[in-house]
């Protein structure tokens, strides 16, 4: 038995010596290449994406929002983009837009109609008490203007409400973007810059975000309502409070997207050129330090790696609609209430005098640093897409 075992002992190290397997070599003794096709890489990558948190999402839009998707899913639009190109991608976007703005329109012509009402009433409560003591007739306005001022403060507070949970929206679908644009980062060799983004993105949601809504949104609340108060009588001066109160939050809402744009942008350029260098050493090692299949190595990994820029891309530009798609309806009803609060006060000031337009204006004021506050979070995010779909690309191409 012992002769046995060694006898076989040198056959058995034969079989558990590694060997090359190699392909049959062509006519012009090169290796066959591996057929591996974009369909078939983009399709690899989208296997491994979870992407039912982002058609979730989409799904709880409201339902003027999500008619312009027309019954697009996200995963199928993802994926015919990733293998087919990305022409055409805000087209459906784009078609119901019109229709969008004039049912917006026409939900707010009843601000219009109910603030002209009041200004018309201010006009004839002043022609009637013309002729009455000026106590009497600074009553009467100072009573209307309180009317006034409840029905602006009624459409202001649901403004408000409005852009608070827009920006909640926002934030909540930044944390389902964020793994799925991690992720494809990371599979393209992007890890530094990775490493910039992900705080980036954390900071975004976590800090920039809550100084919005617990500091931007309350200043131009109150600055507007002081501005309003300033308005009811000549007796109250409040003027320069409630300008105070809006160039604060003008400077911060400023000083923030400066910030978070400037530090994002510059340390993920930096991260993207160490990222190329290191793309690039991985390609050479693949191609030149593993004997004769080193090639094919290489070649395998450049076309994986452009369908994971594809996809990348393509998920990076549906995370760009969607997110056009969460602040859309809020920036339209934010528009329109603006515009008619403006058209409200020019239109009064003829009949009314001077109070009654300051107030509408002071309540514009307001409406417009909900509208910059409301882009600045979501132009924060999308050039912080456009950075991973750019720089990533750049990563990947070496």
């Amino acid at each position: 038995m012992k002769r046995l075992v060694l006898a076989l002992l040198p056959l058995l190290l034969c079989l558990l010596t590694p060997a090359w397997a190699l392909a049959e070599p062509d006519g012009n003794g090169d290796m066959e290449q591996p057929d591996l096709s974009i369909e078939d890489g983009v399709s690899a990558w989208m296997g491994e994406l979870d992407l039912t948190g982002w058609q979730t999402f989409l799904d709880t839009l409201p339902e003027e929002v999500r008619s312009l998707w027309t019954g697009v899913s996200v995963e199928s639009m993802i994926d015919t983009w990733a293998q087919s190109g990305m022409e055409g991608g805000w087209g459906f976007l784009l078609s119901g837009l019109g229709d969008l703005l004039a049912g917006e329109a026409r939900r707010s012509s009843g601000l219009l109609l109910a603030l002209m009402g009041l200004s018309i009433l201010c006009s004839l409560v002043n022609a009637l008490s013309a002729g009455k003591e000026s106590g009497v007739q600074e009553a009467a306005g100072f009573v209307c203007r309180c009317f006034a001022m409840t029905v602006v403060l009624t459409g202001s507070l649901s403004a408000v409400t409005l852009v608070l949970g827009c920006m909640d929206a926002l934030v909540q679908f930044m944390q389902l973007a964020l793994p799925v644009l991690m992720t494809l980062l990371t599979a393209i060799g992007g890890v530094l810059s990775a490493g910039v983004f992900q705080p980036a993105m954390a900071l975004l949601c976590g800090g920039v975000s809550t100084v919005m809504r617990t500091v931007v949104v309350p200043l131009a609340l109150f600055g507007s309502v002081i501005g309003m108060i300033g308005a009811l009588s000549n007796r109250i001066r409040m003027h320069e409070m409630a300008g105070l109160m809006k160039r604060t939050a003008k400077w911060i809402i400023g000083a923030a997207s400066s910030l978070y744009i400037g530090t994002t942008t510059v340390r993920g350029m930096g991260a993207a050129a160490y990222d190329g260098v290191t793309m690039r050493t991985a390609k050479y090692a693949a191609s030149s330090l593993v004997p004769m299949v080193g090639g094919m190595v290489s070649d395998t990994m450049d076309t994986m790696l452009g369908c994971a820029v594809l996809v990348k891309n393509a998920a990076g530009l549906a995370a760009i609609l969607l997110t056009v798609s969460v602040v859309l309806l809020p920036l339209v009803r934010l528009v329109a209430q603006m515009f008619l609060l403006r058209l409200s006060a020019a239109l009064a000031e003829p009949i009314a005098g001077a109070q009654l337009p300051a107030m509408y204006g002071a309540a514009a004021d307001m409406l417009s640093f909900l509208f910059a506050a409301t882009v600045a979070v979501a132009l924060m995010f999308l050039i912080t897409i456009g950075l991973i779909m750019g720089i990533g690309s750049a990563a990947a191409v070496g």
